[in-house]
């Protein structure tokens, strides 16, 4: 299976080297220092998310998610800025924004939310329910709780499968086959006190 691709668009060099350091692991990444050529990129394909900063230079986080959710909506986006706050996060969401950061933040946070943009985006990939059979439809919905009843688990332990393995009572062996048979490292949901 191949490695999803991130696209993170940010005017900050130091920014780009550090997120594309810490998801190189799990994905093919690469950068982009403005809107334009984030937005020139994704459009030529083979792009699963896209990371972006709200403020940029030319075509800034809100813009750029505007034009690819009109041109490339199968693309999510995870906007990313300095200047947060409720409204902000609202607005991203409404947009159409998978998800919504703001800095500083953990590294584990940010790639926990891309997790959870690539699985979502797979699932629409696989499932175009209304072309399946009910039997499909119903697999494909399963599935799709699963995976959110996993991420939920591991959000609330913080990436302990120990303990996310005793309150979903199951031993912890069936739990790392489950986050690998639907794509979760635990590692993303670590997050230091």
């Amino acid at each position: 299976m191949s490695r999803s691709t991130v696209l993170i668009a940010d005017d900050k060099e130091n920014v780009l080297a550090l997120l594309r350091d810490v998801l190189l692991p799990a994905y093919k990444v690469e950068t982009a220092n403005d809107g334009r050529h984030a937005l020139s990129r994704a459009l030529d394909g083979g792009i699963d998310v896209v990371v972006a900063d709200i403020r940029m230079p030319d075509l800034d986080g809100f813009q750029l998610l505007s034009e690819l959710k009109r041109s490339r909506p199968e693309i999510e986006v995870v906007l990313m800025t300095a200047y947060g706050g409720v409204e902000s996060a609202i607005e991203a969401i409404r947009a159409g924004a998978f998800d919504y950061v703001t800095k500083p933040f953990e590294p584990e946070q940010l790639l926990s939310k891309i997790q959870r943009a690539v699985g979502s985006r797979k699932v629409a990939q696989q499932t175009k329910l209304s072309k399946l059979s009910y039997k499909d439809a119903m697999e494909a919905a399963h599935d799709l709780a699963c995976r959110a009843y996993l991420q939920d688990l591991l959000e609330e332990f913080k990436g302990n499968v120990s303990h996310a393995a005793e309150r979903a009572q199951i031993e912890r062996e069936s739990l790392h086959r489950l986050l690998k048979r639907y794509g979760l490292a635990s590692r993303a949901f670590r997050r230091s006190s």
